[in-house]
């Protein structure tokens, strides 16, 4: 994976775990009238178009600390690139450019990096910690805890238990990446400001006597901090045709419905202000519809700083 701190290029200074992710100062001083490059005669607010025109497109990887991320511009791009030279034009523009960046661009996907790949460390370029935007449509997790009645369940090889709480099961490895990045967010400061977060139903379902006494748990979302939006995209439960799967499915989906809605108001509400809420069944525009069986909608939750309201 292509990493920014990696590009000779753009010669990315390295800092040391622990320490903060460096942050771009304003330039001081001023150039020679003679010397000024014309871009820096415009105005700012023209400036910031052309930094914008010319990021269009752009998706880029890069390593921070322990985690992966993909950045894009913006949805539409075509292909994986490094940062482009002409940031190295001044430092002015280096600085003026990233912070136009930062201010549009998105997350849209993260992972683990291969502990052997080398230190921890993070760029002094691009941050995750000031990106505002995460839309990471691709991840997946759900946890749902049933009533405590279960059979035996075996946390290893040569011991079992009686379980009294056990999650159901997901995928594992979006769970953990999911945790992963809100330890992430959590070791420093962030700007982040909008989230946005597809989840999917566990194929099995967690064995319960009482499927009334099934929780679903958001909880880990409220480490996120004071939003000014976030949505959450749920692909419907698939349906089987046995009276047992009937009642879970049509248990089980309110409930989440239910806890998402409380956690959007709470992430959206720290700040003190009021919020909307808009909720709605849309057509699935995943790139992994055809790994659905069929699911063609999905349902959305809109949580968003505004006048308390309710939309359906």
């Amino acid at each position: 994976m292509s990493s920014f701190s990696c590009m000779p290029s753009l010669d990315a200074q390295i800092s040391p775990v622990g320490h903060h992710v460096p942050r771009f100062e304003a330039p001081s001083g001023s150039f020679p009238t003679a010397t000024i490059p014309r871009l820096l005669r415009l105005p700012q607010e023209l400036r910031d178009i052309i930094y914008d025109y010319l990021f269009q497109g752009a998706c880029y990887e890069f390593d921070e600390y322990q985690m992966s991320f993909t950045i894009s511009y913006n949805d539409d791009f075509d292909s994986y690139s490094g940062l482009p030279i002409w940031l190295l034009t001044c430092k002015q523009i280096l600085y003026e450019a990233l912070e136009q960046f930062h201010r549009q661009a998105q997350c849209i996907g993260y992972s683990r990096r291969d502990p052997e790949s080398g230190d921890d460390f993070s760029s002094s370029l691009v941050s995750l910690y000031r990106i505002r935007t995460i839309s990471a449509h691709n991840l997946q997790a759900l946890v749902i805890v049933g009533d405590g009645l279960f059979d035996m369940y075996r946390l290893n090889d040569e011991k079992k238990v009686l379980a009294t709480v056990l999650p159901a099961q997901v995928d594992g490895y979006a769970d953990n990446m999911l945790h992963a990045l809100i330890h992430h967010l959590q070791l420093q400061g962030t700007q982040l400001k909008d989230f946005t977060l597809r989840l999917r139903f566990p194929s099995e379902f967690p064995p319960a006597h009482k499927v009334e006494a099934w929780k679903v748990d958001f909880s880990l979302f409220e480490k996120l901090g004071a939003l000014d939006r976030v949505e959450f995209l749920v692909d419907p439960p698939l349906w089987e045709m046995y009276p047992d799967h009937i009642q879970e499915r049509a248990t089980l989906f309110p409930l989440v419905q239910r806890e998402l809605l409380r956690v959007g108001k709470l992430l959206v509400g720290l700040q003190g202000v009021g919020w909307a809420v808009r909720d709605w069944f849309g057509c699935n525009d995943s790139n992994n519809t055809e790994n659905c069986l069929g699911i063609e909608h999905e349902w959305h939750l809109e949580v968003k700083k505004g006048v308390n309201r309710e939309q359906k």
